[in-house]
């Protein structure tokens, strides 16, 4: 997903999560050709709250984790482009979140 096509735009979903849980945020983030760090740059968001930023110069897929406590039992998770809206933003793939230290049998259990 590219999020400056010539605006600045974001991208939200809505994930039931558990409160006081900790989770982790994964994906894969790449600038646009063409791109600088201040124009590619993308904040990720949680409930509203900047949790980290993605930026970059060299046109490549970099792996991402950010790690995070929820405070509530419905989640919005939030990419949001922040550099100029000059069509050389940056993109995001392949995000998926999880529970941390999941102990069900035969689930997660732990990352890192």
């Amino acid at each position: 997903v590219s999020l400056d096509s010539g605006s600045n735009s974001s991208i939200k979903q809505n994930i039931t999560t558990v409160s006081g849980g900790e989770y982790e945020l994964v994906g894969y983030y790449s600038p646009k050709r063409g791109a600088t760090g201040a124009s590619s740059a993308l904040a990720v968001l949680v409930n509203g709250v900047q949790v980290g930023t993605l930026s970059g110069n060299v046109v490549k897929w970099n792996g991402f984790k950010f790690i995070f406590t929820v405070t509530q039992a419905n989640s919005v998770i939030e990419f949001r482009a922040l550099g100029a809206a000059d069509g050389h933003g940056g993109c995001i793939d392949y995000i998926f979140m999880r529970k941390r230290n999941y102990s069900e049998a035969g689930a997660f259990t732990g990352y890192g």
